[in-house]
């Protein structure tokens, strides 16, 4: 009597028998890493000229009903032309902190930066997306006319006149400002000897940012809470979570 062992063959991705739909899953979603990871700032410049395109359309075109966002300390909050100019700084700020660690990504190698404060970006902004598109949201802040004319109060008409007060909630202003100072303040470059300035500095030009939401009434507290609450909490997700184990473990990167 002779017993006959069957042959077992193991699948080389380590899929032992997996559904075949979960395996295409697994699959493409180690492509879209591996590509990801080769090209990391192809996929990032896609990813905001996609968030821009959203972006707009969202503003022009409400999804629904616009829920107007307030808090009692709002009306509290004084109009302050001149912090206009922080809240335009903004712009340079996470944009030119995203353009150094790409640059010290190609330079020199330094790839974690870059990763993680683009993971940072990509993810509080497309949540942000969702949120204006599931729960449409504005403001009525902004006052309807000025007693004194400044370059100040110029720069804040012009602002209005190309940012609808719509689309507030949670503060990508606030979300981003912060999700530059945490990347510049774990940043290597921080740690330089000669360049203790980077920490305050960048803690400065955050506060300010932030401040600027209120003072000229782009925001309400509310959407400035909500900004910090998102960012505090990706900050753990993304510098706190080790994603390369978890990677490991779910067979999408060798």
């Amino acid at each position: 009597m002779s017993n006959r062992t069957a042959n077992k063959t193991t699948p080389r991705d380590g899929t032992h028998g997996e559904a075949p739909a979960r395996t295409s899953l697994r699959r493409a979603l180690a492509r879209l890493l591996g590509s990801i990871s080769s090209h990391p700032i192809i996929w990032s410049a896609g990813f905001l000229t996609a968030y821009l395109i959203a972006f707009f359309i969202l503003d022009r075109i409400p999804t629904g009903p616009i829920h107007i966002v307030h808090m009692s300390i709002d009306d509290r909050i004084p109009f302050l032309a001149p912090f206009v100019v922080a809240y335009f700084i903004w712009f340079p700020y996470w944009i030119g902190t995203l353009l150094l660690f790409a640059w010290r990504m190609v330079r020199h190698g330094i790839r974690d930066e870059f990763g993680h404060y683009m993971s940072m970006l990509a993810i509080g902004m497309t949540t942000f997306i969702i949120t204006s598109a599931v729960y449409p949201n504005g403001l009525q802040l902004r006052p309807s006319s000025f007693d004194h004319q400044t370059v100040f109060t110029q720069m804040c008409t012009m602002l209005w006149s190309i940012d609808s007060p719509n689309d507030v909630f949670p503060s990508i202003h606030v979300f981003n400002a912060l999700a530059a100072h945490i990347a510049l303040t774990r940043s290597s470059l921080a740690r330089t000897p000669g360049r203790g300035w980077v920490r305050p500095t960048s803690a400065i030009v955050a506060t300010l940012i932030i401040l600027a939401t209120m003072f000229i009434k782009q925001h309400s507290v509310f959407d400035v809470l909500t900004g910090i609450v998102m960012a505090a909490v990706l900050y753990v997700v993304v510098y706190h979570v080790n994603w390369s184990a978890i990677a490991h473990r779910l067979g999408l990167v060798d």
